[in-house]
């Protein structure tokens, strides 16, 4: 059952049970975060609660704790705003929320925290934690900590290594889980890689993530096309081998971190 907020003056009589349930998802939550410095991927997240009021322009009802792809204020046409824009801007900012669409990277997500019909206003968190689904499509994902924005649903994220949105607790079951999730808007990440592509100084390579492994406290890389991912050497100063490029045992592709 998802907790709802109480309203002032209403009374509230929690059972010993309830008491001790909760108890319990602040304990596991703790060890979740103590567990999280650990792994390979580290997320810095400030989870301060910030709530926005967004005009969905999805074209579809977005329900309680459903998801939006976060743009500009409504009040701005992409020029110098005229006095009535200044004015409305400034009492009360409206942003436009719209599909997720394929790439979350340098995009900023909302979760709602009311069912926000198609061409209305809500309320939406952009930092802190909430409720929301998460799609797990296989056992291995179960194991993920990480989620991301699935592009044109606006109901739910799916389960990944590394992503934006840190998973801090769900049912984790194949399919949809109900999952307490930390959303952010100042996000650093890092991803242990070893090279696909030979890397030449100032260009791209392909490349796999690795991942820590603590039952031999080893890095393992995941040879999966679908998570792998470009790295760059921006200041040209470092080179790799590719993967295979020579026989075994010598056969592993440059490793490296990725940020």
């Amino acid at each position: 059952m998802i907790p709802r907020r109480l309203i002032p003056g209403e009374q509230f009589d929690q059972s010993a049970r309830s008491q001790g349930n909760f108890t319990d998802a602040v304990k596991a939550l703790r060890a979740k975060q103590m567990e999280l410095t650990r792994g390979d991927v580290h997320t810095h997240v400030y989870t301060e609660a910030v709530k926005v009021t967004v005009d969905n322009t999805s074209g579809e009802n977005v329900p309680w704790y459903g998801v939006l792809e976060l743009g500009d204020p409504k009040q701005w046409d992409g020029g110098v705003m005229n006095e009535g824009q200044c004015n409305a801007f400034q009492q009360q900012v409206y942003l436009l929320g719209s599909k997720p669409g394929s790439s979350w990277l340098g995009k900023t997500y909302g979760i709602a925290q009311e069912p926000i019909n198609a061409d209305c206003v809500g309320e939406m968190l952009i930092m802190g934690l909430t409720q929301v689904k998460v799609y797990y499509p296989d056992e291995d994902s179960l194991n993920y900590h990480y989620a991301i924005p699935i592009e044109n649903d606006v109901k739910k994220l799916q389960a990944t290594p590394a992503g934006p949105i840190v998973i801090y607790w769900s049912e984790k079951v194949v399919g949809e889980s109900w999952a307490l999730v930390s959303v952010a808007t100042i996000v650093s990440i890092h991803v242990h890689f070893e090279l696909y592509d030979a890397l030449t100084p100032g260009e791209m390579a392909l490349a796999y993530p690795r991942w820590y492994d603590v039952e031999t406290n080893q890095y393992v890389t995941d040879v999966d096309d679908d998570k792998s991912f470009y790295v760059s050497d921006i200041l040209g100063l470092h080179r790799g081998r590719a993967r295979e490029a020579f026989d075994s045992p010598h056969n592993e592709g440059s490793f490296g971190e990725a940020r």
